[in-house]
């Protein structure tokens, strides 16, 4: 070009940018008839020096007055110009001198128009150089060679950053937009940028919120300055509600953050930039599986995130959990509630990666079988990205994306759940417990504390939690189960849960020997027996006795146990029999305080090892009857159930029966003698009657031990003979007779003994003096006018004269026992038996 030329194109270009400045909307507006023309002349002679594609669109982005000049006008100049561009029409203008000519005429200051070439050219270059300094900081710097469809959306998009700050909604750039809309660039970028700021400007609208405008949301410097912009409310705390979060993740921040295609740091970054309300954990984890529920589920059709991204996102999301509970677990703000929600939150967010990823199936976890861990200090990673990224964090090996680690995340949330109500298991601990070197003795005092809190409405609830915490940290590094189990099955029976014992024992099965379970409920029932207060079987104590000799029985029956564990299990069962008698009785060992089954059993079953026991003593179980004689009245008339007692103490205490007769005849004449002192003549004559046949059918030598027995029924005395008052001569008349018949028959049958002299002497004299009150008694009547009866006469003549003649024939060759043993009718108790005078 020629210096004419040149100054030419330098006037021309200077006119159409006064054009351009002055520019408004009105009637006889000659700008988009102006620019229409030079698109002509450009696409038939090409580009000059200043006037160019370059330069005309610079000035519209740097000069044209958005707010005087309709956005559609400036949509009709960029539509014609493509078009002419496209069909290249042809021009009016044959050099640019003829153009220049046409755009000053509409030139509004051509006053101003410098008058020296140099001067005109200076001012050219100034305003070329200013435009293309405030067009490069709107990203719009490249020349322009051809104005075709990729070059629209990159003036457009450059644009827009101008008309922003005079158009506060997206929508009002509708006729600019729509432009580009077929364009597959400018459809990533406004489903990226444009489309959440639209949507972001709406929530806030809706939600009464306060947006920040939308030209500081495209001009902003950095994306990540835009990714706060739409996270504010997020971030403020303006934004609370669970599911308006994932509208907000699915509608806003994830089609900006997949555009951005740099995720994960943006989401680092917004974790760590929470503030305000969301300085809470737990208002993060729930953010976050927000943020990855929707980006997996994310469903734009031009928006498909690559799988890098998704194993990228499953790894930080991993970390994330970790990260988030490990801080929040030492926060003062951490609750039962929060906790539960957290674990909650997590098992949730630990199910979509499972359920929405495609994550590898590999169960290589040599990395975390290794992984040797102590209580991390969580304080020394500032944030998320510090903890994600550290090569000193140990739990590195946690964070690979792959099925088996979330399987392990899910296990972790899923034991805390169930424990942290019990024993306070958090994350943090379960990694303690499950890497650490702790000790089994420490593990097991944990599932101590677990299972101290049993009773019978949680029971199942503690057994499932028990086996979940032993499951999960001691029976899969060592060979444990059966001391959890025994442990289990001590703490059950320290909770009375018996029922529950057979339960999850015989019908679910636990890893304990029959012999074992044996030993664990017999030490029990003797623990129970010996902390029971009283002989009551159906409450406190000796019930649950009761109840432990009904598992037992059931162990017995169903496994297979040792004879000397059934053998004792026979004791104990005699021995609660026993006490089931005893509690019909009052005993008293000790003034003010009730009998126990622990002081019987010392008092009366005590046998020390290798001695025989004594039966005859008064601490054995013949002494315990002779107790419970003295202290109830009539007691006994309950014969049978005193048999039945005696008999079951002496089968606890093993007793050797060489002769079961002997304790029965030893009972019975325990039973006469507190007849006697209970003034019973009737029941002791019949009972020693019964007795005394008895042992002469049998022809039985225990005759001689009893001697003492039979003597004391005939020498007994009513009390009430000694009364004055007492008439009824001819009811004592037949105590007497009876009595006599007693010592009679007794010294018939003792047997010859060598010491046995003195007694049959007693058992003789007592015979002559019942004798002698009974001719006495004969003699009086037969003086009194009333006694006419010859039948009784004749017979009371006839029973004397027989049995004085038998017996003194028979007291010569018989021989009696030790007079000795005459001491023990006062020992008994029994001294007024052999005629001492009540009164």
């Amino acid at each position: 070009m020629s210096q004419a030329e040149i100054i030419i194109d330098a006037k021309c270009y200077l006119s159409l940018v006064d054009l351009i400045s002055n520019a408004e909307d009105k009637a006889d507006d000659k700008l988009v008839d102006t620019l229409r023309r030079i698109f002509r002349f450009l696409s038939i002679k090409g580009d000059h020096a200043y006037i160019n594609r370059t330069n005309i669109l610079r000035a519209i982005i740097s000069y044209l007055p958005i707010l005087r000049y309709p956005i559609e006008k400036v949509a009709l100049i960029l539509k014609d110009f493509q078009t002419i561009e496209t069909n290249r029409e042809q021009s009016e203008f044959e050099d640019l001198e003829e153009l220049y000519n046409f755009v000053w005429e509409y030139t509004e200051n051509a006053s101003v128009m410098p008058v020296e070439d140099t001067a005109i050219l200076n001012s050219a270059d100034t305003i070329a150089s200013e435009s293309k300094a405030r067009s490069d900081k709107l990203s719009y710097s490249k020349k322009v060679s051809y104005f075709d469809d990729d070059e629209m959306y990159r003036f457009v998009k450059s644009y827009i950053l101008v008309l922003a700050s005079g158009y506060d909604h997206v929508d009002d750039l509708q006729p600019i937009l729509e432009l580009v809309s077929h364009n597959p660039d400018f459809q990533l970028w406004d489903s990226g940028v444009l489309v959440p700021f639209r949507k972001y400007a709406a929530y806030c609208h809706f939600y009464n919120l306060m947006p920040a405008s939308f030209v500081t949301y495209i001009r902003a410097k950095v994306f990540e300055d835009q990714f706060m912009i739409l996270c504010d409310p997020i971030v403020s705390g303006a934004v609370k509600d669970e599911a308006l979060y994932r509208d907000w993740m699915s509608q806003i921040i994830i089609p900006f953050m997949i555009y951005k295609q740099n995720g994960t740091v943006l989401l680092a970054k917004l974790i760590n930039d929470f503030s305000g309300h969301h300085k809470d954990p737990l208002e993060k984890l729930i953010l976050w599986k927000s943020y990855l529920t929707s980006h997996i589920e994310f469903k734009h059709k031009l928006l498909k995130p690559s799988h890098d991204v998704h194993i990228l996102n499953a790894s930080a999301s991993l970390c994330s959990c970790y990260f988030i509970s490990l801080k929040y677990e030492v926060s003062d703000s951490f609750s039962f509630v929060k906790a539960y929600k957290l674990y909650d939150e997590i098992e949730i967010f630990a199910n979509v990666l499972l359920d929405k990823l495609d994550l590898a199936d590999t169960n290589d976890r040599a990395d975390v079988l290794d992984l040797a861990y102590n209580k991390l200090n969580i304080s020394k990673y500032p944030d998320f990205e510090a903890f994600f990224m550290s090569s000193e964090n140990e739990l590195q090996p946690l964070f690979k994306p792959v099925k088996d680690r979330v399987s392990f995340l899910l296990n972790i949330v899923k034991t805390c759940k169930t424990l942290f109500s019990i024993n306070k298991l958090t994350l943090g601990k379960y990694l303690e417990l499950k890497f650490s070197s702790q000790s089994y003795d420490t593990k097991e005092t944990e599932i101590a504390k677990i299972l101290l809190i049993l009773d019978a409405k949680n029971w199942n609830v503690i057994l499932d939690a028990a086996q979940i915490y032993a499951n999960s940290f001691i029976i899969d590094k060592e060979d444990k189960k059966s001391q959890i189990d025994e442990l289990t099955i001590t703490y059950f029976l320290k909770c009375k849960l018996f029922d529950e014992i057979s339960n999850i024992y015989f019908e679910k099965g636990m890893s304990v020997s029959s012999e074992k379970f044996f030993e664990l409920v017999y030490s029990y029932l003797w623990t129970s027996i010996k902390g029971a207060s009283n002989l009551n079987d159906n409450i406190g104590k000796l019930l649950e006795a009761k109840k432990c000799v009904k598992l037992l029985q059931q162990c017995i029956k169903t496994s297979t146990v040792s004879e000397e564990n059934k053998r004792e299990f026979t004791k104990v069962q005699h021995l609660l029999d026993a006490f089931s008698k005893l509690k019909h009785f009052k005993i008293v060992l000790v003034k003010g305080e009730p009998a126990t089954p622990n002081s019987l059993i010392s008092k009366y079953c005590q046998v020390s090892n290798g001695e025989k026991f004594d039966l005859m003593s008064e601490n054995s179980p013949i002494g315990l009857i002779g107790l419970i004689l003295e202290q109830n009245p009539k007691s006994y008339l309950a014969f049978e159930k005193l048999y039945k007692v005696l008999n079951d103490l002496l089968l606890f205490c093993e007793f050797q029966f060489s002769n079961h007769n002997f304790y029965f005849n030893k009972l019975k004449t325990l039973c006469i003698e507190s007849a006697l002192v209970d003034d019973n003549f009737k029941f002791a004559y019949e009972s020693s009657t019964e007795l005394l046949d008895y042992l002469i059918a049998k022809n039985s030598m225990h005759i001689n031990d009893m001697w003492l027995t039979f003597f004391q029924v005939g020498k007994y005395v009513s009390p009430s003979w000694f009364n004055d008052e007492y008439q009824d001569k001819s009811q004592r008349i037949q105590v007497l007779i009876k009595q006599r018949d007693l010592i009679s028959k007794t010294i018939k049958y003792i047997q010859p003994q060598p010491n046995a002299i003195d007694n049959s002497r007693l058992m003789l004299g007592q015979f002559k003096k019942l004798n002698a009150e009974i001719e006495s008694w004969y003699l009086d009547e037969c003086e009194n006018p009333s006694f006419n009866n010859n039948s009784s006469k004749e017979l009371i003549s006839e029973n004397i004269t027989n049995l004085a003649n038998e017996i003194i024939g028979d007291a010569t060759s018989t021989t009696t026992q030790a007079s000795e043993k005459l001491s023990n009718l006062f020992v008994s108790g029994l001294g007024w038996a052999i005629g001492a005078n009540p009164h």
